[in-house]
């Protein structure tokens, strides 16, 4: 086999290290509202041609167990549970809790005002007439540093996010990764409500990140209530009992491209429940 020489190998570095920048970029753009504003437009325009275009983020991995877990979680009151979907996009996800599921009360917004022009036209285009009379679909374009539910109390049960904290990780603030997951578990959630719930499905997080890093914003918040003298009724708690996906095998590694994990505020009295560090 030939020897590369200097020159050849100094080529090659320059080469590889142009394909690495150029990845980076690419996965850095995921973190970008200007990413999902040309992505959803360009879904828009293929939805006017043809509507079967949409997909469901990550829903080749988490369907149908994400949906069938959130239904079996909710019980007897799915219809009644209001359910709130963080970065909602093109809508996909709630028509799926809604048609198959039995979720009634539903809520979702995305910063891209595309995305959610794609959920509204599919709520008329694609959307059961049946299940759009039962239906209290309420979308909206925001951020979630501002987001409000508009509730009449200003809260909901179930808060669920399928790539949203993902897509704030990758923009590397997390002075806003903070700020969110604290308005996921203190504003949009009751802390004084026993059981309602937050639900984060991620594909850059293990199982064990997401707890350590939900965990520790609770912490903080909490001690900071403590602080001033008062802190939520309720206690929040890692779920262990959450959705699992197939496993793909590497290198003899095994695991799956997907993690959900889940955390719901419960009385102090109530058993103290872990989650799972493994996938």
């Amino acid at each position: 086999m030939d020897q590369l020489g200097d020159h050849d190998v100094s080529a090659a570095s320059q080469l590889q290290a142009s394909a690495s920048t150029k990845e980076a970029t690419r996965v850095c753009e995921l973190g970008d509202v200007q990413y999902w504003e040309a992505f959803y437009a360009n879904e828009l325009e293929q939805f006017e041609e043809n509507p079967e275009v949409l997909e469901d983020w990550f829903q080749r991995w988490t369907r149908p167990h994400l949906g069938r877990w959130l239904q079996q979680t909710a019980g007897c009151d799915v219809e009644r549970l209001r359910l709130l979907d963080v970065g909602c996009g093109n809508g996909e996800f709630l028509r799926e809790l809604a048609h198959k599921y039995g979720f009634r009360r539903l809520y979702g917004f995305d910063a891209s005002i595309y995305g959610v022009r794609v959920a509204k036209r599919s709520f008329v285009q694609l959307w059961d007439e049946s299940v759009r009379k039962e239906v209290q679909l309420d979308l909206q374009v925001s951020d979630v540093l501002t987001y409000s539910p508009p509730t009449s109390d200003g809260h909901v049960e179930i808060v669920h996010d399928k790539g949203t904290l993902d897509a704030i990780l990758l923009s590397g603030d997390m002075a806003k990764v903070h700020a969110y997951i604290g308005r996921c578990i203190f504003e949009w959630l009751n802390p004084i409500k026993n059981k309602s719930m937050l639900v984060i499905t991620s594909c850059n997080c293990t199982a064990a990140e997401l707890e350590h890093l939900v965990m520790s914003v609770f912490k903080s918040h909490w001690r900071d209530a403590s602080d001033q003298g008062g802190s939520p009724g309720c206690v929040l708690r890692c779920l262990e009992e959450v959705p699992r996906y197939r496993e793909l095998q590497y290198g003899g590694q095994r695991g799956s491209a997907v993690v959900t994990s889940a955390w719901t505020w419960q009385s102090p009295g109530d058993i103290i429940i872990k989650s799972p560090t493994s996938v």
